[in-house]
């Protein structure tokens, strides 16, 4: 294994480590690693002795559009919310889009999840624009075509890369402070 973060090398120590905890304690306990799949390659080439102790070797492949739809569904169902029918088909074209156009460290579900905790701030920036008197709970739980008209594909190639500087959220309006 190679020192990629400078310093001393505790990976492979800590591999080394494992190693002989595999041996010395064989059939006791169970080792799961999980990552990337290059990452994983790595890992179990960095030791002659790893990949002989291990066994199997489980590859997930990536979820499907539609079970990407049911997770969505799933989050919105346990964090209270309803989707709209246009809503959700934009949705559905949003996840398809980064699906389509995946790299290969796409996190999938963990992307899905990330993008309705984003639409969820996003109609909380847009029911902060509305006056009390008109917020009802049928409202408060409804995500619509406005809080996800900004997840669109330059926002899905952009979905892995992290921006520096501020960044206006979804929804936001656009105000400045410039006099009239």
């Amino acid at each position: 294994m190679t020192d990629r973060g400078g310093g001393n090398d505790f990976g492979r120590e800590a591999i080394e480590t494992l190693i002989k905890r595999m041996e010395d304690q064989k059939g006791e306990f169970a080792v799961v690693a999980a990552g990337y799949t290059d990452n994983m390659k790595l890992f179990m080439e960095a030791n002659p002795g790893l990949k002989s102790r291990i066994d199997r070797v489980i590859h997930f492949e990536d979820y499907k559009i539609d079970e990407l739809m049911l997770i969505m569904h799933y989050y919105l169902k346990r964090e209270g919310y309803i989707v709209t029918q246009d809503a959700e088909a934009h949705l559905h074209s949003y996840f398809s889009f980064m699906h389509h156009t995946k790299d290969k460290y796409f996190g999938n579900g963990r992307a899905i999840v990330k993008t309705i905790y984003d639409v969820i701030k996003a109609q909380n920036l847009r029911l902060a624009r509305l006056p009390l008197e008109d917020r009802s709970p049928e409202i408060l739980q409804t995500l619509t075509i406005e809080d996800v008209k900004g997840f669109d594909e330059k926002r899905a190639l952009n979905a892995g890369r992290k921006a520096v500087g501020f960044s206006k959220p979804v929804g936001a309006a656009n105000h400045t402070n410039k006099p009239s």
